[in-house]
């Protein structure tokens, strides 16, 4: 996945600031996986991921059918496991364009994906530090 910029990630706060619903439901990853489990999956997703969307922008700049529906899927997958709704839709409606070829708009999605996962990230960045900084208090 691209770098992010310092606009973007300015725009991502903008974003995040605006909308009510957290990026994911932590409370609800916390009855699945318990407290301890939790912090190694949410990192696995984080790695894991954008290694994926490194993969699925290629194909998608190839118009690789086949490929970007088992990336979406794949991505798709391990949003819903850790609650991560919005990546989780916008998988759904990739694999969809991507089955209709519709390049123009698998590319906004695309594009749509990496947002939802760097308000994703940002948030768990912001989520860690406040609770590394609850145990140090």
């Amino acid at each position: 996945m691209r770098p992010m910029t310092k606009a973007l990630a300015g725009h991502i706060k903008q974003l995040q600031a605006s909308q009510k619903i957290e990026p994911i439901d932590r409370d609800y990853l916390n009855l699945l996986y318990g407290l301890q489990q939790l912090d190694e999956v949410l990192e696995l997703f984080l790695t894991v991921t954008d290694t994926l969307l490194g993969q699925l922008e290629s194909a998608i700049e190839h118009h690789d059918v086949s490929v970007v529906r088992h990336m979406a899927n794949e991505i798709k997958g391990s949003s819903y496991a850790v609650s991560a709704r919005e990546m989780a839709r916008l998988c759904l409606d990739l694999e969809h364009a991507g089955e209709e070829q519709n390049w123009t708009e698998a590319e906004k999605l695309y594009a749509s994906l990496g947002l939802a996962f760097a308000r994703v990230r940002e948030y768990l960045t912001v989520k860690q530090k406040i609770l590394r900084d609850a145990d140090r208090a």
